[in-house]
């Protein structure tokens, strides 16, 4: 049942393109003439401040900025607050990540005046939903709050979210809002029909299409981002990791969710603090979605698909796995040697940059083949040969690798440290 409860889905407007940037005053005018911008970090100003400020001008908009790096609490929500309505502001603009934008909206709620979002990266959902977090002064995550009234508008450049990101921003993001459906599902399956409210039937259904196409076309849009190719598919990626995961999360909040893979998130943030400071939200929230899915009761098929054996084995080992058992140690076994010893030494920053040495090979292996699907074992064969070692070729049926394959298997091992 609603129970009266009053319903905000997002934003009043949602702008997403190249060059958006620059629209912001015109967006902003509407709401009003003085803004109060809170910039993330030093590095955020100055990858947008000269391009927002000259459109903020353009637009009879005046303004006041400051950089902002502390935590997402209720103190720097109230410390915030009290400045813009010092400054006599009747917008608050957050600009950065998922940190600076959850304090822009608590804030701004705070103050009493219109919010707008500009993130900086295609990170997380945190630009368009009506949530924000609250972490205490512990560093735990303390609560999610709400706003009273919706974000008035969310401004996405892609110029800044894929032309000057990091693609690890981009991944987290994926990998943040493909937990939605999961989480959703376990619960939505055991409601009873008074707990099968529209919202959250219809939040299940945008959270299935979202998954659905993040399993079919993250592959591709990968290769757009690394080439900055300006794809529509890469348009709907930003998107769904922004816009419609946000929606989710709105149109759910009248529902509920087994959300383990969350959870897992908050729990890290209490008990591993410095283990949090090296992953992004999405990152950490990933690590979680196999065990999501086992407590769904998917069947082994769909969890190996989602991440595959080697795709998890970092994680693995820096939870405490003994041993690597698999058939890449056995064709990569410096490159492997390398990832694990990075892990047992809990070297975390030493076990990404091992584990993204391989990835490409390992990407290569399960979905990437050339011309079709040679076998592993031919694969196996030539990666061996390729440096060096003449094991012979696979027994018949089996043959040897085309042109094509052993030119990829080369290319890839050159590239490898």
């Amino acid at each position: 049942m609603f129970e009266g409860k009053h319903i905000q889905v997002g934003a009043g407007r949602y702008i997403q393109c190249h060059g958006a940037l620059k629209r912001a005053g015109e967006e902003m005018v509407f709401f009003g003439k003085k803004d109060y911008l809170l910039y993330g970090d030093q590095m955020v100003k100055g990858k947008t401040s000269q391009v927002l400020e000259k459109s903020l001008r353009g637009s009879g908009i005046t303004f006041q900025s400051e950089i902002f790096e502390g935590p997402s609490t209720e103190k720097s929500f109230g410390d915030v607050a009290a400045r813009v309505r010092e400054s006599g502001a009747e917008i608050v603009a957050g600009i950065g990540g998922g940190r600076i934008i959850d304090i822009a909206k608590a804030a701004g709620d705070m103050a009493d005046v219109s919010i707008f979002t500009i993130p900086t990266s295609a990170a997380t959902c945190a630009a368009y939903a009506v949530l924000y977090v609250v972490y205490g002064e512990d560093g735990n995550v303390d609560h999610s709050g709400f706003l009273n009234h919706e974000i008035s508008g969310v401004i996405v450049d892609m110029d800044l979210v894929v032309n000057d990101c990091p693609r690890r921003y981009f991944v987290s993001g994926i990998v943040d809002a493909m937990a939605k459906k999961p989480e959703f599902s376990f619960t939505m399956s055991h409601l009873k029909d008074e707990g099968m409210i529209a919202t959250s039937e219809i939040a299940t259904k945008i959270a299935d299409f979202t998954y659905s196409k993040y399993m079919r076309d993250t592959r591709q849009a990968l290769r757009d981002f690394d080439d900055k190719k300006d794809s529509m598919l890469l348009d709907d990626m930003v998107n769904m990791n922004i816009m419609l995961t946000g929606m989710v999360s709105d149109l759910s909040t009248g529902g509920k969710q087994l959300a383990v893979a969350h959870n897992f998130y908050d729990a890290i943030c209490c008990m591993h603090k410095d283990v949090r400071k090296k992953y992004l939200h999405g990152e950490i929230v990933a690590m979680a979605l196999p065990l999501q899915l086992a407590v769904n009761g998917s069947p082994e098929a769909e969890i190996e698909e989602f991440y595959g054996h080697d795709y998890a084995a970092m994680e693995g080992l820096l939870a405490g796995a003994d041993g690597w058992m698999s058939g890449f140690p056995a064709v990569l076994p410096k490159q492997c040697r390398r990832l694990q010893d990075a892990c047992f030494a809990k070297d975390v920053d030493a076990a990404i940059a091992a584990q993204n040495n391989i990835q490409p090979y390992i990407d290569y292996f399960f979905y990437d083949k050339v011309n079709g699907v040679p076998h592993w074992q031919e694969i196996c064969k030539y990666t061996l040969q390729a440096q060096g070692l003449d094991v012979g070729l696979p027994r018949k049926p089996l043959g040897e690798l085309d042109d094509a394959n052993k030119k990829k298997i080369e290319k890839l091992l050159a590239d490898m440290e």
